[in-house]
């Protein structure tokens, strides 16, 4: 009986060994390269997850221009509130500070619906929002308590809303704010009496509606039903979130691509 014999089993120790190694030499490599590969592919779906989708190549390029004379610091806030204004309305806006006092703002075609009038119009206003007691003071004097009434930067949240107003028994819009920490119990110390407070408040001047105070705010928020359409109160709680520009700036080229 003849047996067959594989070459494999012919080899010697050696050649097998050696036969092993050049397996190893070649298929090192082909994995590595497989590796980088890999890599490459995965960082290129990363870096497109991140960019600007090809339909929303097109869009407006706005440039703003600093009014006055400013420092560096505040040429970056308010690029910073212009980033917060305008990721309110589009995902992939940019907000670029040029050093010869210009901020472009790029706006591309946004997937939330393609109407930059909204953002236009906000990214223009400064967004000083000012609450003044009813003798138009920016103090507030309560018996013995004495507090020093909001501005931005004392304002940690807004919103608008739909709710009934307790003045008429109906649904309203309403514009409400909640103060930070400081002003919250100084808001409460100061209505502690619980007598019918009114305060005005204000937005680059103008007066924008009135927070009507019947017992202590033991929560720092304040309302307004004043603002008959919810659109605008909703624009005006975006300022207030976004925070005001500390110079003025000025509209100075539209370009729709």
């Amino acid at each position: 009986m003849i047996k067959k014999v594989s070459k494999m089993s012919r080899l010697s120790r050696r050649e097998k060994e050696t036969l092993r190694k050049n397996l190893i030499i070649i298929t090192v490599p082909i994995l590595l390269i497989a590796i980088i590969i890999l890599i490459v592919v995965l960082s290129k779906r990363t870096k497109n997850d991140n960019s600007v989708p090809d339909a929303d190549k097109s869009g407006v390029i706005l440039i703003y221009t600093i009014r006055e004379e400013h420092t560096k610091e505040e040429a970056e806030e308010v690029v910073e509130v212009m980033k917060k204004r305008a990721s309110l309305y589009s995902d992939y806006a940019t907000v670029e500070y040029r050093n010869v006092g210009d901020i472009v703002v790029r706006i591309p075609m946004s997937t939330k619906g393609y109407n930059t009038n909204p953002l236009i119009n906000m990214m223009s206003v400064k967004g000083e929002v000012y609450l003044f007691d009813e003798n138009n003071n920016t103090t507030y004097t309560s018996g013995n308590r004495y507090f020093v009434l909001a501005k931005n930067k004392n304002i940690i949240s807004a919103e608008a809303l739909i709710e009934k107003n307790p003045e008429v028994d109906y649904d309203q819009v309403v514009l409400s704010f909640t103060l930070d920490e400081d002003r919250s119990e100084r808001l409460m110390n100061g209505t502690a009496d619980g007598r019918n407070d009114t305060f005005y408040i204000y937005l680059d001047g103008r007066q924008i509606g009135k927070a009507y105070v019947r017992d202590q705010v033991k929560d720092g928020t304040l309302k307004t039903y004043d603002i008959a359409e919810f659109d605008e109160a909703q624009r005006i709680a975006d300022i207030m979130n976004s925070g005001s520009y500390p110079v003025d700036v000025d509209l100075a080229v539209t370009q729709v691509n």
